[in-house]
C-alpha cells in the first residue's frame, strides 16, 4: 500500500504549466508575507526609534506592572519579617514579666517552674527561614537588598 501511493506521488505530473506556476506563485507571497512580519517584530525588540503607539504602552504597562509587583511582594516579605521580629522581641520581654510577678511569694513548686521558665526565656524565640537564617529585621534588610542588587 505504501508503494503504491509514493509511486502514484512520483508518476503525477502536472496537467498544467499555468497550475504549478500559480501554486509557486502564492507560495512566494505567504513566504514574503511571513517574512515581512517577522523582520517587522525583530525591528521592535530591536528599539527602533520610532515603535508604534500601541508597542510603547504595552512596555509603559509592563515596566510598572512589574514595579508594583516587586513592592507589594517586598512589602509582603516586611510584614512576614516584622512579625517574626516582634515574636523574637517579645520572647525575651516574658523572662522580665515573670520576675516582676512576685513569684517568689508563690509556694515552692511554682517558684521552681517559674525559674524554669525565667532560664528558658532567656533566649529569644525565632522563626527560622529552614536551614538558611533566622527571621529578623536585619535578614530582612540583608535579603531585599541582595534582591535588588
Amino acid at each position: 500500500m505504501h508503494g503504491r501511493t509514493s509511486n502514484t506521488r512520483a508518476n503525477h505530473k502536472p496537467n498544467n504549466d499555468g497550475d504549478l506556476s500559480g501554486r509557486i506563485q502564492e507560495m512566494q507571497e505567504n513566504i514574503n508575507s511571513q517574512l515581512a512580519l517577522f523582520k517587522g517584530e525583530l525591528t521592535g525588540l530591536k528599539g527602533e526609534e520610532n515603535p508604534p503607539e500601541n508597542q510603547t504602552k504595552n512596555t509603559v504597562f509592563n515596566i510598572v506592572f512589574c514595579g508594583e509587583f516587586a513592592f507589594c511582594m517586598l512589602i509582603r516579605l516586611l510584614v512576614y519579617y516584622w512579625y517574626a521580629n516582634e515574636v523574637m522581641v517579645q520572647s525575651t520581654n516574658i523572662a522580665i514579666a515573670i520576675w516582676e510577678s512576685g513569684w517568689y511569694e508563690e509556694p515552692l513548686e511554682v517558684q521552681q517552674m517559674m525559674k524554669m521558665m525565667i532560664l528558658r526565656s532567656n533566649k529569644a524565640l525565632g522563626l527560622d527561614i529552614g536551614p538558611f537564617a533566622t527571621m529578623t529585621l536585619n535578614s530582612f534588610l540583608g535579603v531585599s537588598v541582595k534582591s535588588l542588587n
